[in-house]
């Protein structure tokens, strides 16, 4: 999991995103529908031109992942956030029309139990 530092490092980066976003871009703010977002949603954030949409959408990926690592998944010590980022973007771009409309945090489980199974004891 994530440690303190990281955490830390994750939600200071999250302040300074909010504060430092000019007036032209825009910041989807944290609602219901863009925490419990389709996949779909997920991947327009992923493909946005607007770099804050790209970090919103990697620090809800983030969240998930930190949120499910050792439950659904084992793995941080094999693979990097930036791999993880890129990977769940890339699966999100080949679901079909009805994986699209899945929660966008069930399929990130889905893909990170599938990629990086946590080893049987």
């Amino acid at each position: 999991m994530f440690n303190k530092k990281y955490l830390t490092l994750i939600l200071f980066s999250i302040g300074i995103n909010i504060f430092t976003t000019s007036a032209l871009a825009k910041v989807i703010p944290i609602q219901q529908n863009t925490i419990n977002m389709t996949a779909q949603q997920l991947s327009a954030i992923m493909s946005s031109k607007i770099n804050s949409e790209r970090i919103n959408g990697n620090f809800f990926i983030a969240g998930v992942a930190d949120a499910s690592e050792g439950i659904k998944w084992c793995g941080y010590d094999r693979v990097s956030a930036v791999q993880l980022w890129n990977r769940i973007n890339r699966h999100l771009k080949t679901l079909d029309s009805e994986q699209r409309q899945e929660r966008a945090a069930k399929v990130i489980h889905e893909l990170l139990e599938k990629v990086y199974p946590c080893k049987k004891q």
